[in-house]
């Protein structure tokens, strides 16, 4: 403390930048001695001699702040660029028990590949800033083949165009419920009074098939019950009706497709009806899992009152996805499924 004027013992890096160039200020106005200067800004005179020379050779850029540099890499570049490939090929390539990739293993690979101790808590620094990030893995059924999923849009949707040289329709199958359970959400209401929405049932109570063609087209049948063999047969003999040319049906491996009776309805029938079935557990490939989604969503907020009510919900926005057929194509492309050269 000199006098009455208060100076902090402890500057920042910025405030002791702005102190050296304040100074500099002062001795290119030459109206202070280095003195003077010195007792202005808080310094001794050595420190602003050592300033006028730093300001004389490299002008006041020499004066600001510089980095002060941390503590080398403990892994190079070239280190990380390695681990990184180690990361790619997964957790159970580098002899953990899972394919999930916690900071713990992460360490434990880096201290066993290149002999560098991390401790987890400070891996996730430099793993975001080589690209990697913390992520919710998505879940696959093991009996996946990942090798048909890949080629099937190339090879056997391809295939399957031949439906415009056997006058069929292409048609993409599946099947969604609904039911009156109250999604998660908020409401706006009075401070204090906690509104109820009140549930009617959690079964699923009105259940669709959707049909979509690659051309944009949907049709949709409803059922107030679980979807069945019978439900099955009953809207193939509507989409067949609705679309007036004998079909060509994509679907997955619903009991309800492959039980004895929907085949040999279809057998049955081999003039009007031919199947195909999409590979296991690949719903990546299911154009109308969109449309589904999309209606969901749609109605995420309704409250129906009464089965009615959720039908009628159903039918009304499945038909205003029917008059959006640009939308639908692009849940086609989407998921990779070629629309050229389909009638």
């Amino acid at each position: 403390m000199e006098g009455n004027v208060w100076r902090p013992t402890h500057l920042t890096p910025e405030q002791m930048e702005e102190r050296r160039l304040v100074a500099a200020t002062l001795l290119r106005q030459g109206q202070l001695s280095q003195a003077d200067i010195a007792r202005r800004v808080g310094v001794s005179r050595a420190s602003v001699c050592r300033w006028a020379a730093t300001l004389a050779q490299e002008g006041p850029r020499g004066l600001e702040a510089r980095p002060i540099p941390g503590p080398s890499p403990r892994l190079d570049e070239k280190a990380w660029t390695r681990l990184g490939r180690l990361l790619d090929r997964g957790a159970v390539a580098a002899g953990f028990a899972t394919e999930r990739w916690t900071l713990e293993r992460i360490a434990a690979l880096i201290e066993r590949e290149f002999g560098v101790h991390y401790h987890p808590r400070y891996l996730e620094r430099p793993l975001k800033a080589h690209g990697f990030s913390v992520q919710r893995p998505a879940t696959r059924a093991k009996e996946r083949d990942e090798l048909v999923i890949a080629v099937w849009p190339k090879r056997d949707w391809v295939a399957l165009k031949k439906a415009r040289r056997e006058h069929r329709t292409l048609v993409l199958w599946d099947e969604t419920g609904h039911s009156f359970r109250i999604r998660p959400g908020t409401t706006w209401a009075r401070r204090g009074l906690t509104p109820v929405l009140r549930r009617v049932s959690k079964r699923r109570e009105v259940s669709s098939i959707v049909a979509i063609t690659p051309d944009g087209r949907l049709y949709a049948r409803h059922f107030r019950t679980s979807i069945s063999s019978r439900c099955v047969i009953q809207a193939l003999r509507f989409f067949r009706r609705k679309i007036g040319t004998p079909l060509l049906v994509v679907w997955d491996r619903l009991n309800a497709h492959r039980s004895r009776v929907t085949t040999d309805f279809i057998a049955s029938h081999a003039q009007d009806y031919a199947v195909a079935y999409l590979p296991a557990y690949a719903p990546e490939l299911k154009p109308e899992e969109q449309c589904n989604a999309l209606v969901k969503r749609a109605m995420a907020n309704a409250l129906p009152g009464s089965v009615d009510d959720l039908h009628r919900l159903a039918r009304r926005e499945f038909g205003r996805l029917k008059r959006h057929p640009e939308m639908i194509v692009r849940f086609f492309r989407h998921t990779g499924l070629s629309v050229t050269g389909i009638p």
